[in-house]
């Protein structure tokens, strides 16, 4: 009787798979491929944890879920990590675009043990606090992300090019677009730049927008693509903004 059950079981199983098997392959011809957009990740690092995301935590950073120090938890460190991790030891160049209260940079510092760091914001006070850590090989720069030109000049006067760009200024589309720009030439090949804080379900902010604004450069890169970073520990309030576009030369 058991033998007879596995007969009917297996007889029906291929018979189901054959239906499903033929769905699949009409399937196909109508997947269509997203030639004028920017491609699109959703990565949940949910249960992934490695040692960029405790070094968030140990400075309090909102790039990391486990900090504690600020209202908003984003799961970048993960996606940083998966990244980065095989420049951590190497004697590279960083751009931080925006210090606020150092946090990234700290954890940055201590991550990239090797690296020179240059930070950027356009708060005077800001920038001089952060001076007043007193961290090593780390340099600093006023810099206004609302005119392109300015950060252009400035891009050209230091004349460094480097591994990994990441900006966490002012969130703006416009400000996200003028850095993407000016920034684009002094990234170096195989080089990452990042845009954090993309908004979700904002018009101004839609992935189609982007790329019309972004198309006349998307031959410069090897490699362009949102990734929408999920989290069960994610909170942004009504931001809903943990969101990264990723350029890679």
């Amino acid at each position: 009787m058991k033998k007879i059950s596995r007969v009917i079981y297996r007889s029906l199983k291929k018979s189901i798979e054959q239906i499903l098997d033929k769905k699949n392959e009409k399937n196909r011809y109508k997947f269509e491929k997203n030639v004028d957009q920017f491609s699109s990740i959703i990565i949940d690092s949910s249960n992934y944890l490695s040692e960029m995301c405790l070094l968030g935590e140990k400075y309090g950073t909102d790039k990391s879920v486990f900090n504690k120090k600020t209202k908003h938890q984003h799961s970048y460190t993960p996606i940083y990590n998966i990244l980065f991790n095989h420049l951590k030891d190497q004697k590279i160049n960083i751009a931080e675009l925006g210090v606020a209260y150092s946090s990234s940079l700290r954890m940055f510092r201590e991550y990239f043990k090797k690296a020179n760091i240059d930070v950027f914001d356009n708060d005077e006070n800001t920038l001089e606090k952060s001076k007043n850590i007193k961290l090593s090989d780390v340099n600093y720069f006023q810099l206004d992300v609302e005119n392109k030109m300015n950060i252009k000049k400035l891009f050209e006067k230091n004349n460094i090019f480097y591994d990994i760009i990441i900006d966490d200024t002012s969130h703006l589309f416009e400000h996200q677009i003028n850095i993407i720009e000016a920034t684009n030439k002094f990234l170096k090949k195989n080089g990452i730049l990042v845009i954090e804080d993309i908004f979700m379900n904002k018009k101004n902010y839609s992935e189609k927008l982007y790329y019309e604004r972004l198309k006349h450069i998307k031959n410069d890169f090897s490699e362009i693509f949102f990734c929408i970073c999920k989290h069960k520990y994610n909170y942004s309030g009504f931001w809903n903004n943990s969101k990264l576009l990723i350029f890679k030369k």
